[in-house]
């Protein structure tokens, strides 16, 4: 099995237990696909196996064992993103990928510690409501 096929297990895996609880407008499974990728871009880079358990409700909170969550978009994003609602007491540092599905490839942008993000992310609607959102700028520069 390649690693694209493996991703996309776990991201229709994935997507199909978030249509029991999620409100979200997903006709496909490329959001999903995108942030699976890029949980395990950052786990190559850092040598690290992310936490691909996921039970209803999400994925306990955390991507890595060392308090990280990873968020990944696609290559022309501006912004890391994060739903209003979520718990932030479990992971400390945020890390943003940007993957391109097409060439399979990925790229970790930058990184920010949560107290930092939620002191200096602003609310928007990209079309599913309210979210957190940061723009990249004002990420850590990646150490990769």
């Amino acid at each position: 099995m390649s690693i694209r096929q493996y991703a996309e297990k776990i991201a229709k895996y994935r997507h199909n237990e978030k249509l029991s609880y999620k409100k979200k407008m997903l006709k496909d499974i490329h959001h999903e696909l995108i942030g699976v990728i890029g949980e395990l871009v950052y786990g190559y880079y850092t040598n690290e196996v992310p936490n691909l358990a996921h039970t209803v409700g999400g994925d306990l909170g955390f991507d890595f064992s060392k308090g990280v969550q990873v968020k990944s978009s696609h290559p022309n994003s501006k912004y890391l993103i994060e739903f209003i609602d979520v718990d932030f007491k479990v992971f400390d540092v945020y890390v943003f990928v940007h993957v391109n599905l097409f060439s399979n490839t990925g790229k970790i942008v930058g990184w920010i510690y949560r107290k930092d993000f939620l002191l200096n992310c602003e609310i928007k609607d990209f079309g599913y409501g309210d979210r957190y959102a940061l723009h990249i700028d004002k990420l850590n520069p990646s150490w990769i």
